[in-house]
Parts: C-alpha cells; sequence; structure tokens
C-alpha cells in the first residue's frame, strides 16, 4: 500500500491478523509492521479501533 491510499476495513482487518498471526510466530513487531507495510503507530491506532472484528463486522462498520 502506498503512502497516502486509504485502506478499506477489511484490509485493515487482515493486516492486523497478520501481524498477531507473526509477532505469535516469534517475530518483533517492529519486523511484522514493515513486512505489512505500515508504522507501528498506525498498528497501535488501527489495533484499538478495529481490534478483534472479524472481516464482515469490519464492513457492517464501514457501512454504518
Amino acid at each position: 500500500m502506498r503512502r497516502g491510499q486509504k485502506t478499506n476495513a477489511e484490509q485493515v482487518v487482515l493486516k492486523l491478523r497478520q501481524i498477531a498471526v507473526q509477532t505469535a510466530q516469534g517475530k518483533s513487531l517492529a519486523l511484522a509492521c514493515r513486512g505489512a507495510e505500515i508504522s507501528e503507530q498506525s498498528y497501535y491506532r488501527r489495533r484499538r479501533a478495529y481490534g478483534g472484528l472479524q472481516v464482515d463486522q469490519a464492513r457492517k462498520m464501514k457501512d454504518l
């Protein structure tokens, strides 16, 4: 994802899940975020907003 492009809710949830899997496998958070092409600050902000949601729940939230 390039800078300045908006990500939709489904993409955010999938990236959060990807980072969670990588950190559970022992990868550092900084490396996992770099692999997902987001900053650590964006990770924490998105985790606060979308943490614990499933993809279909994120779609419903976006529709509201």
